[in-house]
């Protein structure tokens, strides 16, 4: 559900012409804390209590627009191998 709903986000971004460049699990906020289990976050998820925000659009740019780096760690493949 998470994938999904982060899924969504960025297909927001690009539709409005932008690609976010940072996507990693730092960049993922939350409403509030999230609790300890995967069932109790799920089941929050569902209820609308606990919503994931993509953040960090800092490294945002236009689509088609040129940029230089992102982090390596989380990078795709084709980006690293040019």
């Amino acid at each position: 559900m998470l994938g999904q709903m982060m899924a969504q986000a960025l297909d927001m971004i690009h539709k409005a012409g932008f690609v976010h460049l940072d996507v990693k699990p730092q960049n993922v906020l939350f409403t509030s804390k999230p609790p300890l289990t995967g069932q109790d976050m799920l089941d929050q998820m569902v209820a609308g209590s606990l919503v994931p925000k993509l953040a960090d659009l800092g490294s945002a740019v236009r689509m088609k627009e040129k940029w230089s780096s992102s982090p390596l760690k989380y990078a795709p493949g084709e980006q690293v191998l040019g």
